[in-house]
């Protein structure tokens, strides 16, 4: 039992470094896209933030984070269930990096040295949630993933009932998660780019 618990907890952590990795290539790229920012997407940023603070009806902006996140997660779960699911899995973990990256960028580029600033009020407070509910179905679904590939290619096989469980728990964890997180943005992360703002 102590060697199954020693073996999980190396495959935790070697996901999590994979998980790493791929997040740092992509901030890495998202950086080096960001040579192809101009003058309109330095203003779209900055109304964007303004029409946040102006017009944004908080239960709205709620409503549409909790959406999109829930459907990022409903999104890695599909994929999870296909063979093909730890490359595209992959990708999107890739590509979280990369929007990270580049935003990090946009926000120097829009507002100086006024945007590292704005990075950790406002960037930072709400990506940190978003990544923990997305790598706690990440972390599943790359398994499943694997998983299911190895029992197509050997006599193994898959527990259908442990595994629908399992992944109902995490699925719940990551919507409660992502409620957290929407809350947050459209509550705290609204005020703190109000005070952002009047800086």
């Amino acid at each position: 039992m102590k060697h199954k618990t020693i073996i999980n907890q190396n495959r935790d952590y070697h996901m999590l470094l994979f998980f790493l990795i791929l997040l740092v290539c992509g901030f890495a790229m998202g950086i080096f896209l960001s040579r192809y920012i101009d003058m309109s997407d330095t203003n779209n940023m900055n109304s964007y933030l303004s029409v946040l603070i102006d017009k944004a009806n908080p239960n709205q902006y709620f409503i549409s984070q909790f959406m999109i996140g829930s459907l990022m997660t409903l999104l890695v779960v599909l994929l999870g269930t296909s063979l093909c699911g730890f490359p595209l899995i992959s990708f999107l973990i890739y590509t979280k990096g990369v929007q990270i990256g580049f935003s990090c960028v946009l926000f120097v580029a829009t507002y100086s040295f006024k945007g590292i600033l704005g990075i950790i009020m406002v960037f930072l407070p709400q990506i940190i949630l978003d990544l923990i509910s997305f790598y706690l179905i990440s972390h599943f679904c790359l398994f499943s993933s694997m998983n299911l590939v190895h029992a197509s290619i050997s006599s193994a096989t898959i527990n259908l009932k442990q595994y629908c469980n399992k992944l109902l728990n995490v699925v719940f964890v990551c919507l409660l998660l992502i409620f957290v997180a929407s809350y947050f943005k459209s509550t705290i992360g609204i005020e703190l780019i109000k005070l952002f703002e009047n800086l």
